[in-house]
């Protein structure tokens, strides 16, 4: 396979000095042979606050101080830390410096500082806290009760802005009608009587909850008072509208009771409880298994499987505010490309193409090639996150690029070509057709899909959770621009792209196992998401003249989901407005086709 690398080209420039003689009394200052920690920032400190200057002072192997040496700063592990700048040239005292901005998630990060030569880097390790709490999340929203003494565990958690757990606070509980159920500091709610609803306020540092509860009354049927009792034929059939339905039939009718998930995001969890009144328990093995445990119980429960993962959408909340937090610059930038426009006008392949300085991923690129990109999901402008990626496959609309050290045992090229189809014939289509062409800043007439294990490496490990793919705002702004007094983003890949999970089925990236079929049943429907977001944010920046900021983020979530909605439509066959049971979707096998709610 033939393999080429695509790179900015270089102009190497050769200085030759020339004197008739040389002073050999000053001191030879060697290459540089150490870097060290000269200034450490402040350890700790809470989200999107700077704590200080991370310096390092390089010298040779006689600790003299080596003036120009290039120094470069990376942060490694949580907290999603910013440095600014990434590179920097010692001076005079062979220092160089860097400011440290924490990012938005909790969590230890160890900032490094390396020189070329120099084998080993300074570090300093800081500490993410959670920042003040915003919001307190009590779940479940609803507790149902059956009898005296029935149980349920309400859990309340202290957020920030950014969904980190807030520890450290207090959390009480009220109970509205303390004859009804009682509930202690941990959240244990009792029935003490039935027959009533009530609602339990969980409180903490001024922010507060409410969950809902109900004890059915003494000796009505389970169903009572939340669906009206049903009589069916031989061969009849019913769906619950609600949480319970009521069957009632002669003496010796047999029923068969199908509880499933309608979720859609791949990951939720059903929890289903049962109770049948004067009526044969039935065999054991005709019971499938439980899925995970129920928050109410009325009696120990058997040995629960490992819950199924679910979307992350704290990651999400975090990556769609930095996004937004770049907003303030769309103005400003746009700007600056309809100037270099106007003064230099080409001709474009897109719908809107105001000019990048270069193309990471030029119109030229071929299927082998080699393309070095920024995969860093967890800072904007700072931090760059550098990987490999090979072309695996070109479509009429599509770049599909694959990180050259994802883990073994996933996608092959036959697959990334089907996913590259799949994007030309039905997403792109779809999702232009409903929401507007995309921009073309990096002039090469398609959308760039990156499926890297760096997506993977977002998830902490051993999570119950995954991250689906994500679209970053970043990569639509320049890196550079001639006037320096302009905005730029150092970290940009310059193009219209996003980012995608791929299989791990041995979780070599921190432990999490992603199989293969289950991350290509999620693909297709990542796609569509993802780039609405990439349509909607690229449209603002650069199509829309007016527009002073990216769009507010419930509404371009529920615009990327819209995306998934009429994805379903096309791939199935329905049609909105539809009464859709699982009778009707079950008709034709394209119906089922499976929808996952994304980022």
């Amino acid at each position: 396979m033939r393999s080429r690398l695509l790179a900015a080209p270089a102009v190497a420039l050769l200085l030759v000095a020339a004197a008739c003689g040389s002073d050999t009394s000053a001191p030879q200052i060697g290459p540089p042979a150490k870097v060290e920690v000269s200034t450490s920032p402040t350890a700790s400190g809470a989200v999107k606050v700077t704590i200080g200057t991370f310096a390092v002072k390089v010298s040779d192997a006689s600790n003299q101080a080596v003036k120009g040496a290039v120094v470069t700063f990376a942060a490694n592990g949580g907290g999603g830390v910013s440095l600014t700048p990434t590179t920097a040239t010692t001076d005079a005292t062979g220092t160089a410096r860097t400011t440290v901005i924490l990012g938005t998630i909790a969590g230890t990060s160890t900032i490094t500082a390396t020189v070329a030569g120099v084998t080993t880097a300074a570090t300093v390790s800081v500490v993410t806290t959670p920042g003040a709490i915003s919001k307190l999340v009590a779940s479940p929203d609803n507790i149902r009760l059956n009898a005296i003494g029935d149980t349920a565990r309400i859990v309340a958690l202290a957020q920030d802005d950014f969904a980190n757990t807030v520890s450290g606070s207090t959390t009480t509980y009220t109970v509205g009608d303390a004859t009804l159920v009682s509930v202690d500091a941990t959240g244990l709610v009792k029935a003490l009587r039935v027959g009533g609803t009530t609602s339990v306020i969980a409180t903490s540092s001024g922010r507060a909850d409410t969950v809902a509860v109900a004890v059915i009354a003494a000796g009505a049927a389970a169903c009572t008072g939340v669906s009206t009792p049903l009589n069916l034929a031989v061969g009849g059939m019913a769906t619950a509208t609600g949480a319970n339905i009521c069957i009632g039939g002669a003496a010796a009718s047999e029923y068969t009771l199908v509880a499933y998930n309608s979720a859609y995001d791949g990951g939720t969890v059903l929890n289903a409880s049962v109770i049948a009144n004067g009526v044969a328990a039935p065999p054991s093995t005709l019971r499938a298994p439980s899925f995970g445990a129920p928050l109410a119980v009325r009696s120990p429960s058997g040995g629960a499987t490992p819950a199924a993962p679910v979307a992350d959408a704290a990651f999400h909340d975090r990556i769609m505010t930095m996004t937004r937090e770049l907003g303030g610059k769309i103005a400003s930038v746009r700007a600056s490309r309809i100037a270099r426009l106007s003064s230099s006008p080409r001709a474009t392949r897109g719908a809107f193409s105001p000019s990048a300085s270069r193309s990471a991923i030029p119109a030229t690129v071929a299927v082998g090639d080699l393309v070095n990109l920024n995969t860093n999901g967890l800072s904007a402008c700072s931090g760059a996150q550098m990987r490999w990626f090979r072309v695996a496959a070109v479509g009429s609309k599509s770049i599909v690029l694959a990180d050259t050290a994802n883990p073994k045992n996933g996608f092959a090229d036959t697959d990334y070509q089907r996913f590259a189809a799949r994007f030309d014939t039905l997403v792109y289509p779809l999702d232009v057709g409903n929401f507007g062409a995309p921009s073309d800043i990096d002039a090469n007439g398609k959308v760039a899909v990156l499926f890297t294990k760096e997506v993977n490496g977002l998830t902490p490990a051993n999570s119950n959770s995954f991250v689906g793919g994500f679209f970053f705002g970043r990569d639509l702004f320049p890196k550079t621009d001639p006037n320096p007094a302009n905005f730029s983003c150092p970290t940009s890949n310059e193009g219209e792209m996003f980012y995608m999970l791929v299989p791990d089925p041995a979780g070599a990236v921190n432990g999490n196992k992603h199989s293969l079929g289950f991350v290509d049943s999620l693909t297709t429907n990542v796609l569509s998401h993802e780039f609405q977001h990439l349509i909607n944010a690229s449209r603002r920046l650069d199509t829309t003249s007016k527009a002073l900021a990216f769009e507010d983020r419930w509404l371009d979530e529920g615009l990327a989901h819209m995306a998934e909605e009429l994805l379903y439509y096309r791939e199935s066959g329905m049609q909105p407005r539809q009464n859709l049971d699982d009778a009707a979707i079950r008709v034709n096998s394209r119906a089922t086709y499976p929808l996952w709610k994304g980022d």
